[in-house]
């Protein structure tokens, strides 16, 4: 039995490692890390994963035993069909497993967690932010992807939304003042737009919208505008920020064939009933999982996702402020990526939902 300073130190280890992106890769018997920022060869773990030892099994009653054991049996005959089905449903389920671990935590546990998070989170982005500055050779938009050169895996994919959410978090400590929190605030604006990622830097807007005070928003926008014009180079700034405009690709939505393809796949029979059980790349988490698990197991899944979600900020202090930031990430993030799926980012935005019913006993407070 683990004595009391140990546990607390672990907590506060794990807080710590879930907003670090920082990951290993398994392929077959060998453990390294990411040679690339956007694609590794075998599984990404993040060490954020360790959250899963904090499980504690408690009795179960009839209901929950037969969905535990349908989702075993799910995952057993995915397994045996060969293809990827059992490591997606895994992959779909640690979200949940995270979420519920979290919220059967005790309020000065889950408290230890998000104070732990939240100075691990303003230690990474001052490192990061000086990485950039600092040892980008200039290259200040392709210095995102690294920190002192040690590549930073999804830092185009769900690192930029990870950090929203966690300055979401940092907005509602409330044993911090507000003063040293803009520090760090600027400081992810300032990476996350480097990043160029659309979905981030609008979920972001919309973290400093609901979460920011107004002299904040005032004082981040006035400090975003005179960096931008007088710290980078304009020219330079305007040719790379192009990006964010050109949604198009040939007269589409760039989205638009992913999405097609995934739509193709759904429509075949046995794909529409039983899912072809890879791997569709569809960038939106709604047809993956229906191309993937099929049309009833996916939409399960897909209900049993947003019910969860939907009902951890029942109730919450500030319901509608949580209710129209959620609905904002389903809306934009859902519908353009699967990042629900994506180890690192769920373990963020469950411990976002977990506290956000337990706020007023973790530190939180808007």
């Amino acid at each position: 039995m683990l004595s009391m300073s140990y546990k607390s130190a672990f907590f506060n280890v794990v807080g710590a490692a879930l907003i670090l992106p920082v990951f290993f890769v398994i392929s077959g018997s060998s453990v390294t890390l990411p040679e690339s920022f956007y694609k590794v060869d075998g599984i990404a773990m993040p060490i954020g994963i360790i959250v899963l030892l904090l499980f504690r099994k408690k009795s179960s009653n009839l209901y929950e035993l037969i969905f535990l054991t349908l989702i075993a049996m799910y995952i057993t005959v995915g397994y045996l069909e060969g293809f990827q089905r059992h490591l997606l449903t895994i992959q779909f389920l640690y979200f949940f497993v995270v979420l519920y671990i979290l919220k059967n935590l005790t309020y000065s546990e889950l408290y230890e967690i998000n104070r732990a998070l939240v100075y691990s989170l303003m230690a990474f982005i001052l490192m990061h932010f000086l990485s950039i500055i600092f040892f980008s050779d200039g290259n200040y938009f392709g210095g995102t992807t690294n920190l002192f050169g040690f590549i930073i895996y999804q830092s185009h994919l769900t690192y930029p939304l990870v950090l929203s959410f966690g300055i979401a978090i940092l907005c509602q400590y409330n044993n911090l003042p507000w003063s040293i929190k803009y520090i760090f605030i600027f400081l992810a604006a300032c990476i996350i737009f480097l990043t160029l990622r659309r979905v981030g830097l609008v979920i972001y807007l919309f973290t400093l919208i609901l979460f920011v005070p107004w002299h904040g928003k005032l004082f981040l926008t006035l400090s975003i505008f005179l960096s931008a014009l007088f710290v980078l180079d304009v020219s330079y700034l305007i040719d790379k920020a192009d990006r964010l405009f050109s949604i198009l690709d040939s007269g589409k939505l760039s989205r638009s064939k992913a999405w097609a393809d995934a739509l193709d796949v759904w429509n075949q029979p046995l794909a529409a009933i039983f899912g072809n059980g890879q791997n569709n790349y569809a960038h939106n988490f709604f047809l993956q999982q229906l191309a993937t698990h099929g049309t009833l197991i996916g939409a399960i899944l897909i209900l049993f996702a947003l019910y969860l979600i939907f009902s951890s900020i029942y109730t919450a202090a500030n319901f509608y402020k949580k209710l129209f930031y959620i609905l904002v990430v389903i809306v934009v993030d859902f519908n353009l990526n699967a990042n629900l799926t994506q180890f690192y980012y769920a373990g963020v935005l469950a411990l976002f939902l977990a506290g956000a019913r337990r706020e007023a006993y973790i530190g939180r407070k808007i």
